[in-house]
């Protein structure tokens, strides 16, 4: 599935049309499924104004203001622990998010649905990880942007990190969670009742 959606052909069966339709709907824009002559189904869309299912890739969400922090470090150095400490929390952090997005990855291909989230969702996923957290990726990406920040101790990425969870959670967990309730529609509506969004 493309991350900028313009207009939606007819499909070969109603389960895909369907699928179609709860993607427009979580995104706001209003569709009804109609068949043409041939028996197949299609969206008529009420806009056709090009959406975007998240605003940007999450590594980069993180990535880019963390770059950005350690290098307005480099001329302006605002350190926070004795390196030596930094360095080791640093590490242990990292390390700890690497378990975490990793088992989270490994639960993904054993339900043989797709960990990029701008593909088609085939299964909820509510094994660990996800029975503690709904985003232990995006949880994982945040563990390594302060275990990043404290090797290199610095100040500057925590003065940024309010701002990347606002964009993550605006940007990106809204839409992921509208388009779930839209295709899982009650189960995930308890599951997220039963599981927290971040911890």
């Amino acid at each position: 599935m493309s991350d900028d959606l313009f207009v939606i052909r007819t499909f070969s069966n109603t389960a895909e049309a369907n699928l179609a339709e709860a993607v427009l709907e979580a995104n706001g824009i209003p569709s009804t499924l109609i068949s043409d002559d041939a028996g197949g189904m299609m969206p008529w869309l009420h806009s056709l104004h090009p959406i975007r299912l998240m605003i940007a890739p999450p590594p980069l969400i993180f990535g880019i203001p963390l770059a950005i922090a350690l290098y307005e470090n480099q001329s302006k150095p605002f350190a926070i622990l004795e390196p030596r400490y930094g360095r080791i929390g640093g590490v242990a952090l990292v390390a700890v998010a690497v378990v975490l997005m990793g088992a989270a990855m490994i639960q993904f291909i054993r339900a043989h649905t797709a960990i990029i989230p701008n593909r088609t969702t085939t299964a909820l996923v509510d094994s660990w990880p996800y029975s503690m957290s709904r985003n232990p990726i995006y949880l994982g990406l945040a563990i390594v942007y302060v275990g990043i920040s404290l090797y290199f101790d610095t100040l500057w990425p925590f003065l940024l990190l309010p701002l990347v969870l606002i964009v993550i959670q605006r940007g990106v967990i809204d839409r992921e969670e509208r388009y779930l309730e839209g295709k899982f529609g009650d189960d995930y509506i308890d599951y997220k009742m039963r599981v927290r969004r971040w911890l």
